[in-house]
């Protein structure tokens, strides 16, 4: 610009939306030319500023992002549900909140040339219908024993006499003596709509023979294993050896397999240990030795649990019991042998004799037939007797022969490394999508049996195996599994996984038991415990460590009517406290108990209760609660007599308890 001589003035740089530095100059008696008289302008920058309310309970929403601008720019609410975003002058454009589980009222906010500081803008959230995770357990162990330098068997058959059968089932006294004082549960008589025929023998292994040797326990176990695993295709011509299980099993006993064993014992040891190929230690039809196993057997199976060392029952059960049981799996059972069965070669056999105590063989149960009324088994002596090996029996020599005894079962049959499973429960009401699974080590492996959503009260399942045991050396290596999911308040679950090289593992075993009641019963390895009486609120069952070292264990409720009100977590044995209130509901509601002991044998474990909704008591016993039941409760209420010989007496309690669900029931209809 240009002045006059001695001119004297003040400069002050303008433009609207903008700040300058200096905010201006004075200037006396100009004489010179003025220099480099700079100015630095900025952009004036607003905020705009407010909150994020739940429409439920009018808090602050934390964690709601909020997008504005065309460039994709976003801002977060902070733990009181505030946020405040900085446009510049003149900035006109869109903010719009965004978050799953939630809608927002306004939709968005349309900002049109701002020029001035804009607050308390206020969205409302109205909550959806939200999914919520729940992964248990939340820490695994994998353990791999250290193996020892041994030598490959020879298989020597004994030569066979006529007749000259091999048994050798043991039944221990602790399980006579549990059967002394406990009734078996009868869920499985109680399914209904079976089919006519059933036969699981098309996944059997081929039949073996178990020689003089009284390892009938091992056969069986064996059987069921093999299969077990060709139902789920784990490896082809699945051949597990038996000899393993003779040689090892009761080494510490310092007894042998030969003289006789229990399958359930043999399931133990296959948890615990594993169970080798055929090739790596050949059966002998003797003892043997247990370190006459090979050093690296061509594949191993384990599983994850098995029927409680008692059995499902003794002696009390019935045809339909075995139908029932029969229906998720062949089973292992046990029998007396008359002597006619040593010379059976086909047919129905049906024993004819008196009733014999006891039982001495086991046999694998792989079907049924109601047209012929019998059952299929598998027996253990070779192909030659029977019918190729198998034989079929009448059903009314369950109780002539004890036939179907002590019957027994087991889960999870795996390939070794094939892992443990992790179980994803959506406990929520939206669907649960499980956005990323991975892991921070490179020896941990994992895989999901189905990636789609998990819609609400489902389940899905992790398998999570150790991939690289090469990796895992000296001391003990660990490892987290991240599962991402869009559960808003969760959506981070990690899961601890730990792997170790031992020669001799001492580790707690969980025991769950809950309180005696005939009703009780086990349903998908989980214990179903049945209160039937409505205005029950209080529950224990226990928990006890049957291991050799400590175990440390927590409990959680996936309900929340259902309260522990002792403690939630403890070392080894204790009891457990649960309460809850009366199911004032229409139907039967159903909450667990999840307990979980870090690196315990048989851990986690389930608990679910099944709590009787009210009655509606019906007064004239039409099997209908009508209005002349209604008005005989409303006589109660006012204290007048009703006529007993007509209706039935009903509590002042009860009747008001069964008005209340009744109210409940129309509410819910309308």
């Amino acid at each position: 610009m240009r002045v006059e001589p001695g001119w004297s003035g003040t400069l002050i740089p303008e433009f609207k939306g903008h700040s300058f530095t200096p905010e201006n100059r004075i200037y006396q008696q100009l004489m010179t030319d003025q220099i480099e008289q700079n100015f630095e302008a900025s952009v004036i920058l607003y905020t705009i500023t407010g909150i994020i309310k739940d429409s439920e309970n009018n808090q602050g929403v934390s964690n709601i992002r909020l997008r504005y601008g065309l460039a994709g720019s976003a801002v977060t609410t902070n733990d009181q549900g505030m946020f405040s975003i900085v446009v510049p002058f003149g900035w006109s454009g869109t903010i719009t909140p965004e978050n799953i589980g939630y809608e927002f009222t306004p939709q968005s906010m349309t900002i049109d040339n701002i020029h001035d500081d804009l607050d308390s803008n206020v969205f409302s959230a109205n909550p959806t219908h939200q999914p919520q995770i729940m992964v248990s357990p939340l820490s695994l162990i994998f353990q791999k024993s250290g193996t020892k330098k041994s030598l490959k068997s020879k298989h020597n058959p004994t030569p066979r006499l006529p007749y000259d059968y091999g048994t050798g089932l043991i039944v221990p006294n602790e399980v006579e003596k549990y059967w002394e004082t406990h009734t078996p549960n009868r869920s499985y008589r109680k399914r209904r709509n079976l089919p006519n025929q059933k036969d699981w023998s098309v996944y059997d292994s081929p039949v073996k023979d178990q020689g003089r040797c009284g390892s009938c326990w091992a056969f069986t176990g064996v059987a069921l294993l093999e299969n077990f695993a060709n139902q789920a295709g784990l490896i082809e011509s699945i051949d597990l050896s038996e000899q393993s299980l003779v040689s090892c099993v009761y080494q510490e006993a310092k007894r042998y397999g030969c003289e006789g064993g229990w399958y359930f014992d043999a399931f133990n040891y296959v948890k615990k240990q594993k169970i080798p190929s055929e090739s790596c230690f050949p059966y002998e039809s003797q003892n043997g030795q247990c370190n006459s196993r090979c050093e690296t057997p061509d594949y191993e199976i384990m599983l994850n649990n098995f029927t409680p060392a008692q059995g499902l029952w003794r002696y009390d059960f019935n045809i339909d019991d075995l139908k029932g049981a029969l229906q998720d799996g062949p089973l292992c059972i046990a029998m007396a042998v008359p002597n006619d069965f040593y010379r059976y070669s086909g047919g129905i056999f049906d024993y004819q004799g008196l009733s014999i105590i006891g039982v001495s063989h086991a046999v694998l149960l792989v079907g049924y037939d109601d047209t012929l009324q019998c059952f299929k088994a598998k027996n253990s002596w070779g192909t030659d007797w029977g019918e190729d090996g198998y034989f079929r029996i009448a059903y009314n020599d369950t109780e002539d022969i004890n036939f179907g005894a002590y019957a027994g079962t087991a889960t999870g049959v795996m390939k070794d490394n094939q892992g443990q499973n992790v179980i994803i429960s959506n406990t929520g009401t939206g669907n649960l999508e499980i956005q990323r699974i991975f892991s921070d080590s490179t020896w941990l492996g994992f895989e999901m049996s189905d990636d789609s959503a998990i819609e609400p009260d489902h389940q899905r399942e992790i398998s999570v195996y150790v991939k690289d045991w090469s990796q895992i050396s000296g001391m003990d290596h660990t490892a987290i599994l991240t599962i991402n999911s869009n559960d808003i308040n969760n959506n981070i679950t990690k899961i601890n996984v730990k792997a170790m090289i031992t020669a001799q593992s001492n580790r707690p075993e969980l025991s769950v038991s809950p309180p005696f009641e005939s009703e009780n019963y086990v349903e998908n390895e989980k214990m179903i415990v049945i209160i039937s009486n409505y205005d029950e609120t209080e529950q224990t069952f226990s928990l006890t460590n049957l291991g050799d070292s400590d175990m440390e264990w927590e409990l959680q409720s996936d309900s929340e009517w259902l309260k522990i009100i002792s403690n939630t977590s403890g070392v080894n044995s204790s009891v457990v406290e649960l309460e809850y209130p009366v199911n004032t509901g229409v139907k039967v509601r159903t909450g667990s108990i999840i307990v979980t002991a870090l690196g315990a044998i048989n851990s986690p474990q389930t608990v679910k209760i099944r709590q009787a909704c009210l009655p509606f008591p019906d007064l004239n016993n039409d099997d209908i609660l009508s209005m002349t039941d209604i008005v005989q409760m409303l006589k109660v209420l006012s204290g007048m007599p009703i006529d007993t010989e007509y209706y039935f007496p009903v509590k002042i309690q009860d009747t008001i308890l069964s008005l209340y669900r009744l109210a409940q029931k129309e509410m819910s209809t309308k």
